[in-house]
């Protein structure tokens, strides 16, 4: 197995000291959130063994806590064990190809274990003694397989780029994204509680009407059923279930719609095509879909986990495809000027995921707050039983868009091959699965700066101006694209074209 060589055999030193920054603030960044989160999960784990202990019913929700806050620790260090071959100029192990190769061709098989461990989950349900030891592990499988299925089917023979971009972008994807998206939600949900509070402080009646619901709330003892009794009233009148649902399904998905695909911005106009677009938002929405489904699945008891993690996984779909759709556009619209297609794009995903969110909460909506409404909102009542047939259809029709979108662009990618100059193929070194691997390859969600670029016209930066692709049939088995010129390697068959004819784009 032949080992690849991470750097080029020579660079300038402004291009040296800046592809050197992006590999030590990836390590920085990564065993920064790594040790971080571990320190809160050992917390929550003492808290909760404490609570065990003392008989509460918080056990398993900090536990499982702690479970998942490990695991996001533990996504951090791919990226910065990669991180720091590159910024050494180390060839990369055989056994760390061997184990991406793995992984790659291992995800579209994880699904079969799903249904196992959903089985599993049930039967420690329902051992008392042992629940908080056997669930949260089989909560973190319930909730990961999912992801990782669909994240393998939509970046299915595309071109990922290389193993530290896609932890890169991982790990942007499962810190950074969420706290933003947290953040922005829970600052507009202020200003409109804020707004309304101001508009309605005026009339005296309101004002004491709030004051009594607050009193009433105080003195519920957090009892669920005596806070659903206060608030029904309020929840089924037709301003407060419309303002309601125009949070839900309009304004969070126009923030998340924007901010998922995350990873895609940081990167910009290094994502060459496309494809790269793509599964930089896919990863994007991945790890966003994670974190978002185990904090939603921490606080379960065994009677609502089935339903919560069937559920969950229709929208980790909806998250993963959306983010990937607006990563695709991103890309378009900064190559080809596409602007148009992007503000489509971002439409039909916050319509995905509005549309969404409005059939998910219609069963509780529909059982919980229309019964205690008056009769003006009696045209509203459509039965609660009509919502897991309208996810159920949307769940296929957002799986037929993602493998549609994946069939695309890998036809967008081989007529691009197609269509290229003739040429040599790359002379470099190569991983197991035959894709050349170059320095390149190894950059991180960062945005390109003019230092890089500067370096691009050497001939040793042409040389790691090879792509990741899929088999194509012979007349185009080069591998280059249109825009790229032959890897120096001392002896091709044409002349190097010069550097202002093509773009230092990296994957």
């Amino acid at each position: 197995m032949s080992e690849a060589r991470w750097a080029p055999s020579g660079s300038s030193p402004t291009g040296e000291r800046a592809s050197r920054f992006l590999p030590v603030s990836q390590v920085v960044y990564s065993l920064l959130i790594f040790t971080l989160y571990l320190l809160v999960a050992l917390l929550l784990g003492i808290f909760g063994l404490y609570a065990l202990n003392q008989g509460q019913s918080y056990t398993l929700t900090a536990l499982s806590l702690a479970w998942g806050t490990t695991l996001i620790g533990f996504l951090m260090l791919p990226a910065a064990i990669l991180a720091t071959f590159r910024l050494f100029n180390q060839s990369l192990p055989g056994w760390i190809t061997a184990f991406f190769k793995f992984i790659d061709e291992a995800l579209p098989f994880s699904i079969i274990l799903w249904p196992l461990v959903i089985a599993a989950g049930v039967a420690a349900g329902s051992l008392t003694s042992l629940e908080w030891i056997l669930m949260p592990p089989l909560n973190i499988l319930a909730i990961a397989l999912p992801v990782v299925w669909i994240l393998a089917i939509g970046k299915r023979r595309l071109n990922a780029g290389s193993p530290l971009r896609q932890w890169g972008s991982l790990s942007i994807a499962v810190v950074v994204t969420p706290a933003v998206c947290f953040t922005l939600e829970i600052i507009v949900l202020l200003g409109i509680i804020l707004l309304v509070m101001m508009l309605l402080g005026g009339n005296q009646n309101t004002a004491a009407e709030l004051n009594r619901l607050s009193q009433r709330l105080m003195l519920s003892q957090r009892d669920p059923a005596a806070i659903e009794r206060i608030l029904r009233p309020i929840l089924s009148r037709p301003e407060v279930l419309l303002g309601g649902l125009a949070i839900v399904s309009g304004l969070v998905p126009l923030i998340e719609e924007l901010f998922k695909p995350l990873p895609v911005w940081l990167l910009g106009k290094r994502l060459e095509t496309p494809s790269a677009g793509f599964v930089a938002g896919l990863l994007g929405g991945a790890g966003y879909a994670l974190v978002e489904s185990l904090g939603a699945s921490s606080s379960l008891d065994a009677s609502q986990w089935v339903s919560v993690i069937i559920g969950r996984a229709g929208t980790d779909l909806l998250h993963i495809l959306t983010s990937g759709l607006m990563g695709a556009a991103l890309v378009y619209a900064w190559k080809n000027g596409k602007y148009l297609r992007l503000i489509l794009t971002y439409l039909l995903a916050v319509a995905i995921h509005g549309t969404w969110n409005t059939i998910s909460l219609w069963a509780g909506i529909d059982n919980l707050i229309l019964p205690a409404g008056p009769a003006s909102i009696d045209a509203l009542k459509i039965p609660s039983s009509l919502s897991p047939v309208g996810l159920g259809l949307m769940v296929l029709g957002m799986l037929v868009l993602l493998t549609w979108t994946n069939a695309r662009l890998r036809r967008a990618d081989r007529l691009r091959l197609a269509t290229a100059s003739p040429a040599e193929p790359a002379a470099g070194p190569t991983l197991p699965s035959g894709d050349v691997l170059s320095s390149t390859d190894l950059d991180v969600t960062a945005p390109l700066t003019s230092d890089e670029t500067s370096t691009a016209a050497s001939p040793e930066s042409e040389e790691t101006e090879t792509k990741r692709h899929e088999p194509i049939d012979p007349s185009t088995e080069s591998g280059l694209n249109a825009n790229e010129t032959p890897p120096g390697n001392g002896s091709t068959s044409q002349p190097d074209k010069p550097a202002g004819n093509h773009t230092h784009l990296s994957l």
